[in-house]
């Protein structure tokens, strides 16, 4: 399975440009008929350790885009 990164491209990455991220997320039962689950989570930025919890999916790419514009 490809990750869309070639070696040559993965390795013109320094630490002090990479960002990274622990994301885990799991499906609760809502017993609710129209959504019978949905799914939870959270996001911890590494190495600062603050953790956003999310209730969509979406959260996570809007969490990690404002993160990254806020980071410098």
């Amino acid at each position: 399975m490809s990750n869309g990164l070639t070696e040559t491209a993965s390795a013109d990455y320094s630490d002090a440009t990479l960002q990274s991220f622990i994301v885990r997320v799991w499906k609760e039962k809502t017993g609710d008929n129209a959504q019978p689950v949905i799914w939870r989570g959270h996001i911890t930025p590494i190495p600062k350790g603050n953790r956003h919890y999310f209730t969509e999916l979406k959260e996570i790419q809007t969490f990690i885009v404002t993160y990254l514009e806020n980071s410098g």
